[in-house]
């Protein structure tokens, strides 16, 4: 929490912005007792680390160039040489160049017409997951892009070589073995693909594994159920652990919406055995997308929480293995996200849940693990889809359902608008009978800008009454800025700050606080 000097000084600093959210943040004016030393009671599109030590807005969402061409938000990418790949939650096959910003490809090229329609629209195809394998196919071998869909009569593997025309039933009418593919009975599942350790492709179906071995055979084999799980658990997602492939399941709930009572297992399996070697309960009832960190893996799960405030929403968590367990390391209030919406840089988890993109771990060599919420993609029919780093240039990040809200991407440069941070209170610890008046406010900016976003910036007490210090200023003319406050003041037992960006006149200057210093003195709440 802020740090009480001599003098009856109160300062926020570097250590509150980059203390990470509380494990009970909400949004807006949020009087959060600090139990937990220096966090933020909440944020949206706050990224401490863009200059690291000041509180500044994050990176605005933008809509790459032909962005109306995509038809549904997207499920999962991935990258083959410079450009980007993506199956969405409908027909199409997206295709994106990779330069200083995404460019989505509209036109026919490499023997096919982007966005490309799975199946040509028959019976309504539903992208599910998307990898690049390294396959034998007329006996050469090359980097492929295998991709799997539902539709409403069955589901299948299709395969592009990058340069003719995908064939959508590859995997049943021209892999050795193809034919035994299930692909009526698990029409409407999941169905994720990972490429294990040992480079054959493993391919989720119901309770079921089966694999595709592009090593074997002039154009790759399949073969059927090299795994079964027990009878009613759903496949969801895949990670590599050390000599296993991990494989995340629920137990299919019936008659139901919601996931009350279900189960999430962690199967480790050795690739070759009939059964599993280990199986772990995750205490969940549904299981989302998985990773590979730091030698190790996690998994995001849902549905049961320890907490009820916020109407026990707070109940979607990140877990990690530590070589025994899974142990949940963080909560949060909003869904997990979906197969293709994890990606790990160094220490770095970052998801998108929501639309929001979560971050826990730190950027920086020796700074804490922190979970914080640094981008916001859109504000309607939110969606936990796909995100990507596929180059330095820029995130990707499929946030919405919505036309214009499909596909976004983040970059530098910019300064985004409606952000806000709201710290823990610091409590004043006073004498019994006592407690602080504000005097006077001194705001340290690292920076004097002119025309771009304005800040906002408020004190709020214990009974939420609060006073405004910055009220929408766009221009900072000088990086300190003191007010007297002895004839508006505020009394307080605890104390917290709200800062919010606004749009201001343009997006390519902020005003950037280095620090906030209170001034105070201390009163008798009851004169004698």
């Amino acid at each position: 929490m802020a740090s009480f000097q001599k003098g009856n000084k109160i300062i926020w600093d570097k250590d509150d912005w980059l203390g990470g959210l509380h494990p009970q943040y909400a949004g807006g004016f949020n009087p959060v007792c600090a139990v937990y030393g220096s966090q933020l009671a909440g944020a949206t599109g706050f990224n401490p680390y863009r200059s690291l030590g000041y509180a500044t807005p994050g990176y605005p969402a933008q809509n790459p160039t032909d962005y109306a061409e995509v038809d549904n938000e997207l499920k999962a990418g991935v990258v083959n040489d410079d450009r980007i790949y993506c199956v969405g939650n409908g027909d199409e096959l997206v295709r994106l160049d990779i330069g200083i910003a995404p460019v989505i490809t509209n036109t026919t090229d490499s023997g096919a017409t982007w966005p490309y329609q799975i199946a040509g629209g028959t019976n309504s195809p539903v992208g599910e997951d998307i990898v690049v394998y390294n396959a034998s196919v007329g006996s050469t071998y090359a980097n492929r892009l295998f991709y799997s869909y539902n539709t409403s009569t069955d589901w299948n593997i299709g395969m592009y070589d990058f340069s003719t025309a995908p064939d959508d039933d590859f995997m049943t009418t021209v892999a050795s073995g193809g034919g035994d593919l299930p692909w009526a009975d698990g029409k409407g599942y999941p169905h994720p693909m990972i490429v294990g350790k040992d480079d054959i492709l493993y391919i989720g179906d119901r309770n079921f594994i089966h694999e595709y071995d592009g090593g074997t055979g002039t154009d790759g084999t399949f073969s059927e159920e090299v795994l079964t799980l027990p009878r009613g658990y759903v496949v969801k997602s895949f990670a590599r652990y050390p000599g296993y492939l991990v494989i995340f399941a629920y137990k299919e709930a019936s008659g139901t919406t919601g996931y009350y009572q279900g189960q999430v297992v962690a199967l480790f399996w050795d690739y070759l055995e009939l059964d599993p070697t280990w199986v772990f309960e995750l205490n969940d009832n549904y299981v989302g997308e998985a990773f590979e960190y730091q030698g190790t893996i996690g998994v995001f799960t849902q549905g049961r929480t320890n907490d009820l405030e916020n109407s026990g929403n707070r109940s979607s968590k990140l877990q990690l293995f530590d070589g025994g367990k899974f142990k949940t390391i963080k909560t949060f209030e909003t869904d997990v996200p979906e197969r293709g919406g994890v990606v790990v840089n160094g220490d770095m988890i970052m998801w998108n849940s929501e639309g929001t993109q979560y971050t826990y771990g730190t950027p920086f060599e020796g700074g804490d693990k922190v979970m914080n919420k640094i981008a916001k993609g859109a504000t309607n029919n939110l969606v936990s889809g796909m995100l990507m780093n596929p180059t330095t240039n820029f995130w990707l990040m499929s946030p919405s359902s919505s036309a214009g809200g499909r596909i976004k991407y983040f970059a530098s440069g910019v300064f985004d608008e409606a952000c806000n941070l709201s710290t823990v209170m610091a409590d004043g610890n006073f004498p019994d009978g006592q407690m602080g008046r504000i005097t006077s406010v001194k705001v340290v900016f690292a920076n004097v800008c002119t025309g771009g976003r304005t800040i906002r910036l408020q004190f709020i007490n214990q009974a939420q009454d609060f006073i405004t210090v910055l009220d929408d200023i766009g221009t900072i003319t000088d990086t300190t800025i003191v007010k007297d406050f002895r004839d508006d003041n505020l009394n307080f037992d605890g104390l917290g700050i709200y800062i919010s960006w606004g749009y201001g006149g343009g997006s390519t200057q902020a005003p950037k606080v280095k620090r906030v210093e209170v001034y105070y003195e201390p009163i008798n709440i009851i004169d004698e």
